[in-house]
């Protein structure tokens, strides 16, 4: 990586400094101390800036928003990069940047002692950008020059709010189900975009809500352009991804080795969104490390942006080194403090954001969940219902039986519907009965039970519906109650 244009540098082997002028070809052209002037590889040099330097952030890319100035706090050396830790004075963050990406510039108290007062016009100039910055933030505040087809909740408002000041768009979101976390990231990208932040965007779903995100982004938030990988078009050159700027992609259909290979070797994302962040897993059993094709493709994928946003009512799942794998695929430069979640949990603001419904309001302040009271009610069945209740039940017995007599992948899979099943049954008979229905249809199509009953592996035809979140729980219809208290007695 070539230094920019006034970075302050030196050698490696030496404490002479200097500033870099420009580049030429394969060589940085530095101007040192003594007034002369040399070229130079990049692999030779380091920072050369020192605590309480005033420096400028130089983003690499036009579409980031520059993080501004500030003071110099500290140096390190992470193999053979040099990183600079800079509290930058906007936001009052502190972030470790590449030395390359930094620039010396002279502190206001140098311009009063040269009498450097600016042109004649500045006053003004100065007093319009504060107008219009403050424009820019009364709107990102409220709304009220959105065109927006929403009306956010506050708690909504609150978090994206806090991502864009943190200066650093790599978080989990963790709100409970049912909070809109589709509409919390809509209104990030959103504001995004509109601060041209985030051109090239990546959506990772399970492939049974890639339509439904895309519906979302079109008819909430007027984002139109996003495309479906695999659905309104396909890929078969890495070159060929430059062309689709937004994007939605089953997580099963990318992480297949062909559909990566090319991924992997395109142009970089500014941020990629994985929605039900808990299926990417990754399991540490003593020394031996277990991670999931889905995880290896979000890792993989981490390398090709600088921000990526996980969403999941249920990050934890009992699972501590589940959870930390999550953390340390967001945020890889603070391994240490994840290691030491136990001791600093604390930590944690720094990465994820929460939100309870037993705490959120709507606009006047009132609670939106104000929970409830449940009480017992005796409800005769029709004799429809109470057949197919007990014919399900018969149903499930004898899959529960077949489980026991095999062994293996077969038996843990057999086992495994079963569960699933008994769940979708606790929930609706439309839901149970949709499922029953999509089994007995790929049994009509194949001969061969273990096949079908493999669903170990990760697979786009499969859709777990205990994960289908929180567009699942608005498209199902109304829970049969009779139906429920009658499968609690049964089982």
């Amino acid at each position: 990586m070539f230094p920019v244009s006034g970075c302050r540098v030196k050698h490696k082997r030496s404490e002479t400094c200097g500033t870099v002028e420009g580049n030429d070809d394969n060589y940085v052209r530095i101007r040192w101390r003594d007034k002369s002037v040399s070229l130079e590889i990049p692999s030779i040099l380091e920072s050369g800036f020192y605590i309480g330097m005033y420096v400028q952030e130089v983003p690499r890319t036009p579409l980031r928003t520059p993080l501004g100035a500030g003071y110099v706090l500290d140096n390190r050396q992470i193999g053979s990069r040099s990183q600079v830790l800079v509290e930058f004075l906007s936001s009052g963050s502190r972030l470790w940047i590449p030395y390359e990406n930094l620039k010396a510039i002279a502190h206001i108290e140098q311009h009063f002692c040269m009498s450097k007062v600016g042109k004649h016009d500045n006053a003004e100039r100065f007093r319009l950008k504060t107008l219009a910055y403050a424009i820019e933030l009364w709107n990102e505040n409220t709304g009220a020059l959105s065109h927006l087809d929403i009306d956010p909740l506050p708690h909504q408002i609150h978090l994206v709010h806090h991502i864009l000041n943190s200066g650093n768009y790599n978080w989990l979101i963790a709100d409970d189900v049912g909070l809109g976390k589709t509409v919390e990231v809509g209104m990030l990208l959103s504001a995004l975009i509109q601060r041209k932040d985030a051109k090239r965007i990546l959506i990772v779903t399970p492939s049974g809500l890639v339509k439904q995100w895309r519906e979302e982004m079109r008819h909430k938030f007027k984002l139109e352009d996003f495309r479906i990988f695999g659905h309104h078009f396909d890929i078969h050159e890495p070159s060929e991804w430059k062309l689709y700027d937004r994007v939605i992609a089953s997580i099963d259909r990318l992480k297949r080795e062909e559909n990566l290979a090319t991924l992997l070797n395109s142009d970089d994302w500014d941020i990629i969104i994985f929605d039900e962040g808990h299926r990417l897993t990754r399991r540490q059993r003593g020394l031996k490390i277990d991670a999931s094709g889905r995880f290896k493709l979000a890792a993989a994928l981490r390398r090709k942006t600088e921000s990526i946003v996980l969403l999941s009512a249920t990050p934890h799942q009992g699972m501590q080194d589940k959870f930390q794998a999550l953390l340390e695929l967001l945020r890889p430069d603070m391994k240490k403090q994840i290691k030491e979640l136990s001791i600093n949990p604390e930590f944690l603001r720094e990465i994820v954001i929460r939100n309870n419904k037993s705490e959120v309001t709507d606009l006047e302040g009132n609670l939106i969940f104000r929970g409830k009271v449940t009480h017992n009610i005796p409800i005769k069945i029709s004799a429809e219902e109470d057949a197919f209740g007990k014919a399900l039940q018969e149903y499930l017995k004898e899959g529960y039986k077949a489980s026991k007599s095999t062994t293996g992948k077969l038996s843990h899979a057999i086992g495994f519907v079963m569960t699933i099943y008994r769940k979708i049954a606790a929930s609706s008979i439309p839901a149970i009965e949709k499922s029953l229905q999509a089994r007995l249809n790929k049994l009509s199509q194949s001969q061969n039970e273990i096949v079908d009953l493999d669903i170990t592996k990760e697979d786009d035809d499969f859709i777990d519906e205990r994960f289908q979140g929180e567009i699942f729980e608005k498209d199902l219809e109304p829970v049969d109650i009779k139906f429920v208290i009658t499968l609690q007695e049964q089982f």
